[in-house]
């Protein structure tokens, strides 16, 4: 779709750290697509194996249940890719991701990602440190589900973004704040406990939930 995808390789940071050689061969494999609001862009039990690399926008990974609940496993940022599991074993996929914002994206081969892995020893140990950050992630919220309650999930979850977005101080604003039932899909809550705890939040002095936005009066006291 797009012309110069070499140079917009470039803004991933899985790519950008490669050895020339590699570097080039991945960016000259990636194709380009833009996808609008609300569409579907991997399907869950889809066994199409590219690896998507988002340049643009914001998605989200889900699972929908029979009943039809949607279930949030995470929010995908710019310069993030995924697909990488269907890639490497071949099983469907296991999640739905859609386009929460339009989006940019550029889709590599599974057969170009298996080769870089099998020829490049700093794509084989990103790819590799990233599984294994997933893998704790998962165990921390798995943790969290069984042992802490809506209000600390919330404001382990308000601390994950300000850190990431590095913006851990008073006064701080997260920007694109997700809403409250987006929220709730990733804490293991309901919308409503959310509000009332995001309302506790507020009514504290902590933090202030606006559209859109979160403001941190006091970060200290959500590590509280």
């Amino acid at each position: 779709r797009r012309s110069g995808s070499g140079m917009r390789g470039a803004r991933f940071p899985l790519l950008a750290g490669l050895e020339p050689e590699f570097r080039q061969r991945a960016e000259a494999s990636l194709r380009w697509q833009n996808h609008p609001s609300g569409a579907v862009i991997l399907d869950h039990d889809d066994r199409a194996g590219d690896v998507h690399f988002l340049a643009q926008g914001r998605l989200l990974a889900v699972y929908w249940t029979r009943d039809g609940r949607e279930i949030i496993f995470s929010a995908l940022s710019e310069g993030d890719y995924f697909g990488e599991l269907t890639a490497l074993d071949g099983a469907p996929r296991s999640l739905c991701v859609y386009a929460r914002t339009s989006a940019d994206l550029a889709v590599m081969p599974a057969a170009t990602f298996r080769g870089l892995i099998d020829d490049s020893a700093q794509f084989r140990h990103a790819v590799l440190t990233r599984l294994t950050r997933r893998v704790r992630d998962l165990t921390e919220r798995t943790c969290q589900l069984t042992a802490f309650s809506v209000d600390d999930r919330l404001r382990a979850f308000i601390l994950r973004l300000a850190a990431q977005a590095g913006v851990l101080h008073p006064g701080a604003v997260i920007a694109d704040f997700p809403t409250h039932a987006e929220i709730a899909a990733q804490i293991g809550a309901n919308r409503e406990a959310v509000s009332r705890a995001l309302s506790t939040l507020r009514q504290q002095g902590i933090a202030t939930a606006q559209r859109g936005h979160l403001v941190m009066h006091d970060p200290d006291a959500l590590m509280g």
